[in-house]
């Protein structure tokens, strides 16, 4: 029997098997998705105690209108020129990708002028509170003093970090341009691929998209939230999260 044979026999099998398929992925995407359900604050609101009450809860938080100054793409690689970065490459937005990625350093001139034409992510490196009042980051609150040496994460649209979870508390500050959180309460960490090792950083072998990759996220509920300039993001510790640039991307992040 050759193999066009096989096919028509098993035409309805085929056809059956592939919309099961896709009612399954549609159900999961449909239900499970979820906008950000968290509460949200305007920075220049709050005070210093509420704001440490708010960044020690179980759940996410969301401050709006945390910098005074808009962020400029040019002024910031002006400015932080010679600075030299971790960058990684490769398709690193999925499990596959991930463990393929390479890494190179190049300083923050090439990265800049390299952005539409390399897929070349630079992330993880320090920002130091020096460097973030020289490129203008000011905060919409003088009775709080967030000012630490951060995480700088810069990179082009589309760029990714696959999904993981980290064990430090996290804040998440986007200084210009959009970002696409994708996460999920740490309950939830269970159906979600990890190997729980509880190190401090862990990656989850399921690729958001990819219910097959990893049958039990069916049983998850995933959030999203898209991150704009001056939008401050806490995330608690080992919430999983994917993240994805949805223009060319600025951040810097706080563990603590």
């Amino acid at each position: 029997m050759n193999i066009l044979s096989t096919i028509k026999k098993y035409k309805t099998i085929i056809l059956v098997i592939l919309l099961l398929t896709l009612v399954v992925k549609t159900i999961h995407y449909y239900c499970t998705k979820q906008k950000f359900p968290f509460p949200i604050y305007e920075f220049s609101r709050i005070n210093a105690r509420e704001f440490k009450q708010l960044t020690s809860s179980d759940e996410p938080v969301l401050f709006t209108n945390t910098l005074k100054n808009n962020i400029e793409w040019d002024n910031f690689c002006d400015i932080l020129s010679d600075k030299e970065l971790n960058v990684r490459y490769g398709n690193y937005g999925t499990v596959n990708g991930r463990k393929e990625r390479t890494f190179t350093k190049e300083n923050m001139y090439n990265v800049c002028k390299n952005i539409k034409s390399s897929n070349g992510y630079g992330g993880n490196n320090i920002i130091t509170k020096d460097e973030q009042r020289k490129i203008g980051v000011e905060f919409n609150n003088h009775q709080i003093n967030i000012f630490r040496d951060g995480k700088l994460w810069i990179g082009p649209e589309k760029s990714r970090t696959p999904l993981h979870k980290d064990r430090p508390d996290n804040l998440a500050i986007q200084l210009h341009g959009n970002k696409k959180w994708m996460f999920f309460n740490k309950k939830d960490n269970k159906y979600l691929c990890f190997d729980d090792n509880n190190s401090k950083l862990e990656w989850s072998n399921y690729s958001i998209g990819n219910i097959f990759s990893c049958p039990s996220a069916m049983f998850s509920k995933k959030y999203e939230i898209i991150m704009t300039p001056g939008d401050m993001l806490y995330l608690p510790s080992h919430w999983a999260h994917d993240v994805e640039n949805v223009t060319d991307s600025i951040m810097m992040n706080l563990w603590y």
